[in-house]
C-alpha cells in the first residue's frame, strides 16, 4: 500500500498520487500499458524548443504553479492536476513545476541505484526550474513525490 494513503490531506480526488516509491511508479505506469518518462523526455516537455527557464517561459509567476504559499494559494500540499493551466509548458503539459515532483525512469548517476526526480513541488521553490534536478533512493516515499506516465505513439 502506498505510504499516506489514508492521509485525508494527500488522498484526494483529481490530485496527484504522492508518497510512492519508484517501484509503485514503475508498476502502475506498466499495469496502465505507459512507463515513467526519460530524463531527457521530460525535461522537453517542460521547456518546449526554446529551452524556456520554467514551463511557461523565462521569468518567474507565483501565479502558474503550486509551490507551497498556502497563503496566496489555498492549498497547503498538492492542489487538483491541472489547477494552474496558465503554467502549461509549451506542449500543453500541465504541472511540471511544483505541485508534486515527479520520479524519472533515469538512474541519477550511471551504476548508482538513485533515480532522477524532477519538477519540484509544493514544498519549495528552488526545484521548480525546468533543468533542476534531484536525486531519491528507489524506496523513497514522502508526501511531495509522485508520478507522472507517458505513452508512446504508434507507429
Amino acid at each position: 500500500t502506498p505510504a499516506f494513503w489514508e492521509d485525508a490531506t494527500l488522498n484526494l480526488p483529481n490530485h496527484p498520487v504522492v508518497g510512492v516509491d519508484f517501484w509503485d511508479a514503475y508498476a502502475y505506469a506498466a499495469w496502465a500499458g505507459k512507463r515513467l518518462p526519460g530524463e531527457k523526455e521530460w525535461e522537453k516537455a517542460a521547456r518546449g524548443k526554446s529551452g524556456y527557464t520554467y514551463p511557461w517561459g523565462d521569468q518567474w509567476d507565483a501565479a502558474r504553479l503550486n509551490w507551497g504559499d498556502f497563503s496566496k494559494q489555498n492549498y497547503e500540499f498538492t492542489s487538483p492536476v491541472g489547477a494552474f493551466a496558465a503554467g502549461a509548458s509549451p506542449y500543453g503539459c500541465l504541472d511540471m513545476a511544483g505541485n508534486a515532483a515527479e520520479w524519472c525512469a533515469d538512474s541519477y548517476e550511471s551504476n548508482r541505484p538513485d533515480k532522477v526526480v524532477r519538477g519540484g513541488s509544493y514544498r519549495d521553490r528552488e526545484w521548480t526550474i525546468s533543468v533542476s534536478r534531484q536525486k531519491e533512493a528507489m524506496n523513497t516515499r514522502v508526501k511531495w513525490l509522485g508520478f507522472r506516465c507517458v505513452m508512446d505513439q504508434a507507429k
